[in-house]
């Protein structure tokens, strides 16, 4: 054999060695395509389950999950990605059955749902009087410190307005805002204690924010605004919920704070659009005018057109209430399609009444996340990127 024959089976035989090194061995038998964690005192009630379909609407697996249980869901077919289905059956036969599908998730996916963490502090009750304050009293007086205040009584008696509340942190700084005309204004109220009577004067002690801004977009606005300190306690600067105001109120903002949160509701012609930013507050944000329509209203066979990009939408079904009445959500990322939604056999056999066939469009929803979060870390059990204070998003939903 002559060189060059002896070079061409030398190559023969290492492309045959690189080949078998290269190849990769699929796992035979069922493997894991998601795993639940729950918590033993996470709070389930009702009949919990969970099931993985791919995008053709083939079950791949379904098991029912309580508190305290890790649950995994295996499969012989391992797409990359599988839609997950939670379903909850309450155990008040007058509340309908709820699914909610979240779809293109990776194989493999562990969610964990984890016991929300509360501190128990002691209720405590207090007194406000505020004198000259306008007449008649059509609305609430304000008042906020981060931890939950409730008010429960409200009077007026020769221009004084008279306000029992309870509040939880005693002694706590309470902050009391309201509006002078379309001028958001403000006071403090420091180191209030159980049994304390806060008297104010609302013309003379009340002072206008120091930073305003007017909501100028069409249609009707309301916002709210909040202050994060730096124990990362909330409290409620302004919510033009509690007022009257006209359809572009003026909002504003107090110094002092590690970082803030703003919420804007626009309500058009077209629907409703929520903004929301975390960090600082920047007044130069956009609502855009967005234009929505249905092509297609089936379940199995759903269509759209809308002007704006997204991360992801949201399409929620639904049975009239009765004996029959159930609740479909489905959660798809821009860009992709769910083949169908399909109810697996074990789940039929315990709730013969449902159908899917007999779902009916309610409202869709559309979210854009500008930063600070993707899809799909709304879903339950999902863990979250720590990145609160750079998020920002949009809510569309479409008027029907």
């Amino acid at each position: 054999m002559n060189r060059f024959g002896i070079v061409a089976l030398l190559f023969s035989f290492a492309s045959v060695f690189l080949s078998s090194c290269s190849r990769t061995e699929e796992p035979s038998g069922p493997q894991t395509i998601l795993t639940i964690q729950v918590d033993t005192d996470y709070g389930l009630s009702g009949d919990d389950w969970v099931y993985a379909t791919d995008n053709s609407g083939a079950v791949l697996d379904v098991k029912p999950y309580a508190d305290g249980q890790t649950v995994t869901l295996t499969s012989v077919s391992r797409p990359d990605k599988i839609n997950v289905t939670f379903f909850y059956a309450p155990g008040d036969p007058s509340e309908r059955p709820f699914f909610s599908t979240w779809a293109a998730i990776d194989r493999g996916t562990t969610l964990h749902f984890e016991t929300e963490k509360t501190e128990t502090l002691q209720e405590s009750d207090a007194t406000l009087k505020i004198s000259n304050y306008p007449w008649p009293i059509t609305q609430w007086m304000g008042i906020s410190n981060g931890h939950g205040v409730v008010a429960s009584t409200s009077s007026s008696q020769s221009g004084v307005l008279k306000v029992d509340f309870s509040f939880y942190d005693a002694p706590s700084d309470l902050l009391l805002y309201g509006y002078r005309g379309e001028v958001p204004v403000y006071n403090w109220a420091n180191s209030v204690n159980a049994g304390d009577v806060v008297a104010r004067d609302f013309e003379s002690d009340f002072v206008p924010f120091p930073h305003t801004f007017q909501l100028n977009f069409e249609g009707s606005n309301k916002a709210e605004v909040t202050g994060v300190n730096s124990k990362k306690t909330r409290i409620t600067l302004l919510s033009t919920w509690l007022w009257n105001l006209s359809t572009h109120p003026v909002i504003g903002y107090l110094d002092g704070f590690d970082s803030y949160e703003l919420l804007v509701m626009n309500l058009n012609t077209n629907g409703a659009t929520v903004y929301k930013k975390n960090g600082t507050i920047d007044p130069s944000f956009k609502i855009p005018a967005f234009t929505f329509s249905l092509t297609n209203r089936s379940v199995q066979d759903f269509a759209f057109n809308f002007s704006e990009p997204y991360t992801y939408h949201q399409i929620t079904w639904a049975v009239p209430a009765g004996t029959e009445g159930a609740w479909w959500r489905l959660n798809v990322p821009s860009g992709q399609r769910v083949g169908g939604l399909v109810i697996p056999a074990e789940i039929a056999a315990k709730y013969s009444h449902l159908n899917v066939d007999k779902l009916q469009y309610s409202y869709m929803q559309f979210y854009q996340f500008v930063s600070g979060r993707s899809y799909p870390e709304g879903m339950p059990g999902m863990a979250v990127t720590d990145a609160e204070t750079a998020l920002e998003y949009y809510v569309y939903t479409p008027k029907n």
